[in-house]
């Protein structure tokens, strides 16, 4: 408490001053803070020019960004940038000179709106993809290419999610879906071969649940909306250009004749991710996706597929089993075993790591590699790969 002598009136109402004064002044303050933050989104919804944003962007912490109670919404989601937030205005011309304006010496602070996504994970090159804003892809597409959607705006407060939702959508198939065939066709160098999850809960009669999950690519929104673009040389370019989607979709979709097909020159390839076609196999637990390419060039397979590692460095046995399939966790675990322990073809593996999930009676991996004819691919392998890791 404040301790004030008081000989007579004025004093009082003085000291009364002072006290309310001393009170105010945490919230006062917090009040200023919450302005200022305020002031870059208010400066940007009132700027109408490129001279007037060049003039006065300077003076502001660009690396502000919308929350629950500043601009936050719908149109505005949580953690939308200033980029960002010119985009989803429509001014798109702004947006360009501040994004020209960031990457000169003189605004090296405005780097800092390079790389950031919302909370629904769309992010400034995924907004100019879909306003078919081309130069605006040119420049950010190094530097954001690749970020994927996320399903956070899908979960409630309870926890809670609705009936279907997508995420990991790119910047590359939001273009096709705005039919931006120019933009999808630049995008594609970056971002072909990555998919995206389509999750639906389905509420059976007895109340139980199931659950269908679809992994799907840009050529399949391409080719659900093509019946209408036969004519466009846009459309049938880009088709052409999302061959490592065609692959990747073979493997993920079970279709062994197109992989056999396609295998001499995609066998190996990798999308932006570092993602081979056998990590997106592993996701639906395709074994015959795998099976199919290592009898057909075992030796190939090792050194082009298994052998890869994606950005995070996982390798195609992480993904089978963060995704619990047993089926790809067991022949890839015998494959590397195979070449690492000298013992006899027909030992089963006690240690099978898929058996942490599916309880007793799970087959050995050499036993269950030696029930589907994977023995007969040992002789023409070559040299250890690497110690056989338990995860």
């Amino acid at each position: 408490m404040l301790d004030f002598k008081m000989e007579d009136k004025e004093d009082f109402l003085e000291c009364l001053d002072m006290a309310i004064a001393a009170q105010a002044l945490p919230a006062t303050g917090h009040l200023d803070a919450l302005a200022s933050e305020n002031d870059l989104f208010l400066y940007l919804k009132e700027v109408s020019t490129p001279a007037d944003l060049l003039a006065g962007v300077s003076a502001f912490d660009l690396s502000v960004r919308t929350d629950d109670s500043l601009l936050g919404g719908e149109e505005f989601p949580r953690g939308t940038s200033a980029l960002m937030y010119l985009l989803r205005a429509k001014k798109e011309l702004l947006a360009s000179t501040l994004l020209n304006w960031a990457m000169t010496e003189e605004g090296a602070a405005g780097r800092c709106l390079l790389g950031l996504q919302d909370s629904n994970g769309m992010s400034a090159l995924m907004l100019a993809a879909q306003g078919g804003f081309l130069e605006l892809v040119r420049s950010l597409a190094p530097y954001e290419a690749c970020l994927q959607m996320h399903s956070e705006a899908h979960i409630k407060c309870s926890g809670t999610k609705p009936s279907s939702w997508v995420s990991g959508k790119t910047a590359l198939m939001l273009a096709v879906e705005a039919r931006h065939f120019d933009v999808a066709l630049f995008l594609s160098t970056y971002e072909s071969g990555m998919f995206f999850v389509l999750e639906k809960h389905i509420r059976n009669t007895d109340r139980t649940k199931t659950v269908f999950i679809d992994h799907l690519f840009a050529l399949d929104i391409l080719e659900s909306i093509s019946q209408d673009l036969e004519n466009d040389p846009h459309a049938k370019n880009l088709s052409d250009a999302l061959d490592l989607d065609r692959w990747m979709r073979a493997a993920v979709t079970k279709d062994i004749a197109r992989l056999i097909e396609m295998a001499p020159g995609f066998l190996g390839k990798t999308n932006g991710l570092g993602q081979t076609a056998i990590m997106i196999a592993c996701c639906k637990d395709q074994v015959d996706s795998i099976r199919a390419l290592i009898r057909y060039c075992p030796e190939q397979f090792r050194t082009l597929e298994l052998s890869k590692h994606d950005v995070f460095d996982n390798n195609a046995l992480c993904y089978a089993t963060l995704m619990k399939s047993v089926a790809c966790v067991t022949l890839l675990s015998a494959y590397n075993e195979a070449h690492y322990q000298n013992f006899s073809l027909h030992r089963p593996d006690e240690r099978n790591i898929a058996s942490r999930w599916n309880g007793k009676g799970v087959m050995g991996c050499l036993e269950y590699a030696q029930s589907i004819g994977f023995c007969d691919a040992y002789p023409l392998l070559s040299e250890p790969l690497c110690p056989s890791r338990r995860l």
